[in-house]
């Protein structure tokens, strides 16, 4: 994600696309590159509660991954949120 309007895009699409049922899963990761996407995360997990029938954060964990946004080859390293939604179930307590 890297511009305002794709977190409640990206949160449509998934819901449209979803199975129905609390069995089905959507798997996300979201690179954290900097503070504008941190906000999209943000912005995205709301965005995932906002929907008519709202797709809740089951499970989160972070993980190293690598990136070609940058030029640098240190860029080439950046921390990934993974997240974890359903239909069913109640939003996750952190």
């Amino acid at each position: 994600m890297y511009d305002d309007d794709h977190p409640a895009l990206l949160a449509s699409a998934i819901c449209q696309n979803l199975a129905l049922g609390s069995e089905p899963r959507a798997v996300v990761m979201v690179p954290m590159r900097d503070e504008t996407t941190r906000r999209l995360l943000e912005s995205f997990r709301q965005a995932m509660m906002d929907l008519e029938t709202p797709l809740f954060l089951e499970e989160e964990s972070e993980l190293a991954g690598e990136d070609d946004w940058g030029e640098d080859e240190e860029e080439g390293q950046v921390k990934c949120w993974l997240g974890v939604f359903s239909r069913g179930g109640s939003p996750l307590t952190t």
